[in-house]
């Protein structure tokens, strides 16, 4: 079906439901998503310091799902936080293995968070999810 003269042909995205008032977002946008970081204080590494952690993508969990499997235990939170973090460079599981349990405990409920994975995301997503 034509457009009728001097009016442009929306594409379908542009034209289709919004589902809630709000506008369906661009494949640029998606693309270009920001991945939230924040700097973490370690006590334990010394006065003042700590590091920069950065929230993990689908990718990556997948990838320390499958390296490690599913079950969460000291060694999946360290996969997950040496993945996560940004600064110092090299930090890998085995180095943080080798770390007191503590600093696992501080830097795991981080990295859930900026991911999008702990129990507030979780219960925030799910109370998003419309019948239909």
């Amino acid at each position: 079906m034509a457009s009728p003269p001097g009016k442009k042909k929306q594409s379908p995205a542009a034209s289709a439901p919004t589902n809630g008032g709000g506008k369906i977002a661009s494949l640029d946008a998606i693309k270009n998503v920001s991945i939230p970081e924040q700097y973490v204080a370690v006590s334990e590494w010394g006065e003042d310091a700590g590091c920069l952690l950065r929230g993990l993508t689908v990718a990556q969990v997948e990838a320390i799902n499958s390296e490690i499997g599913e079950d969460f235990d000291f060694r999946a939170t360290a996969a997950m936080v040496a993945a996560s973090m940004v600064e110092p460079e090299g930090v890998t599981t085995e180095t943080l293995i080798d770390q007191p349990p503590s600093i696992l405990a501080k830097l795991g409920p981080v990295v859930l968070r900026l991911s999008g994975m702990d129990e507030e995301a979780i219960k925030e997503a799910e109370s998003s999810f419309r019948e239909g």
